[in-house]
């Protein structure tokens, strides 16, 4: 009998990403609540003194408890956990797991994804640029629009570029 298929950080959120339609800030969140409630993962620690990892010595499952309040640095494929400390390891994800959880918990409706973070983006838009549309990024720069944001909603953060874009356009549609 063939074993559980394991999917590594990186390709677990673009397996939420592409299948679900979100945006890769939404995938890392939904991978971190999935975890969070009992998706299993693993890691294997990365060696100190070696220069590649041992690729047989899987550690035991991951507590969940580590997911809670924890982020992912894509660019990286590091998982972060909610006191500001890498895992020091590679991850992986059990893709069964994951398959379940994305049918029983993920949804792709666009009435669904309302709730998530560009009505209020949306919100904070209207409020920041009463007199007209989001001026384009040379008067104001995306990074420090995005930090503005994240400043008046702190639930925002990690606030991706794609959903600010987005966001962006939405909003300069109706202005």
């Amino acid at each position: 009998m063939k074993g559980p298929s394991w999917l590594d950080l990186i390709h677990a959120v673009r397996a939420l990403r592409d299948t679900c339609g979100i945006s890769d800030g939404e995938a890392c969140a939904a991978l971190i609540g999935a975890c969070s409630s009992g998706v299993r993962s693993r890691k294997r620690p990365w060696p100190d003194d070696e220069p590649e990892p041992i690729y047989d010595n899987w550690g035991l499952p991951m507590s969940t408890s580590v997911w809670h309040g924890a982020s992912i640095d894509l660019e990286h494929a590091w998982l972060i956990t909610a006191d500001d400390s890498i895992v020091r390891a590679d991850i992986e994800i059990n893709a069964d797991d994951l398959r379940y959880w994305i049918k029983h918990h993920a949804t792709v409706s666009k009435e669904s994804r309302a709730f998530g973070k560009r009505p209020r983006v949306i919100t904070l838009l209207t409020e920041m640029f009463r007199d007209g549309p989001v001026p384009d990024p040379a008067h104001c720069p995306r990074k420090t629009l995005r930090a503005s944001l994240v400043k008046l909603d702190p639930s925002l953060s990690p606030l991706d570029e794609q959903t600010l874009k987005i966001s962006i356009e939405e909003y300069n549609a109706t202005r």
